[in-house]
């Protein structure tokens, strides 16, 4: 799905392009520019307002968040001018081609794929979780049983069915989960989480590298 997703992006990310062009062609500078200015910034807001207040996790560093806010802000800019352009000068003919984008979206089709499949969806790539639903909030599962690098695998996998999650339910889930993987590195190797954080980390990586390297300096001082 990821290679798709990717797929999927350039090839409508192209076609949005081009009707961005048609737009500069069909519209007013000024119009497009505010239009532009207005989506952008309420993208921007809106993503920086997520990391910032959902997620609360603690790798969101400063930098990733900058890089994320810029590219969703142009990102829905792009593509609101570019929509406006395509249906000013396609008319009726640009809805046909707006469903497609939709449909095949690969947003919508996991979608379907968790209709059709009842329970199973992005959570089930998790391992160790139970995410589905319930009247309570459902609580991490024990990851003090885990190796350190299974520990690290449920961090990296639950950062995507984080992005998927389609109900306030699952996300809280998730979030869940992964707040109990974070106190468990901190737990672990509390100094090994510090290096990772202050390098910069991202919220869809892992601090394999400086858990392995605290466990081979415990063994160094052990002999």
């Amino acid at each position: 799905m990821k290679r798709y997703r990717s797929l999927w992006l350039s090839g409508w990310g192209a076609v949005a392009c081009i009707c961005v062009g048609i737009a500069t062609l069909v519209l007013p500078a000024p119009a497009i520019f505010v239009l532009f200015t207005i989506t952008a910034t309420g993208a921007g807001l809106a993503t920086v307002g997520y990391y910032r207040s959902e997620n609360r996790m603690r790798p969101c560093h400063t930098n990733d968040l900058v890089r994320m806010t810029a590219t969703h802000a142009v990102a829905a800019g792009v593509v609101i001018v570019g929509l406006l352009g395509l249906v000013v000068a396609g008319g009726v003919l640009a809805w046909p081609l707006l469903v497609v984008a939709v449909v095949s979206s690969p947003w919508t089709l996991a979608l379907v794929g968790r209709r059709a499949g009842g329970s199973k969806g992005p959570d089930a790539n998790l391992p160790i979780a139970e995410l589905a639903p319930s009247p309570t909030v459902v609580l991490p599962p024990a990851v003090d049983a885990l190796s350190d690098r299974e520990l690290c695998r449920v961090w990296r996998t639950s950062f995507d069915a984080l992005q998927s999650a389609t109900t306030a339910q699952a996300h809280e889930n998730i979030v869940a989960l992964r707040r109990a993987c974070m106190d468990e590195f901190e737990r672990r190797a509390p100094a090994a989480l510090n290096a990772w954080l202050d390098s910069g980390a991202r919220a869809a990586g892992g601090p394999d590298k400086y858990l392995s390297v605290s466990e081979h300096e415990g063994h160094e001082e052990a002999s």
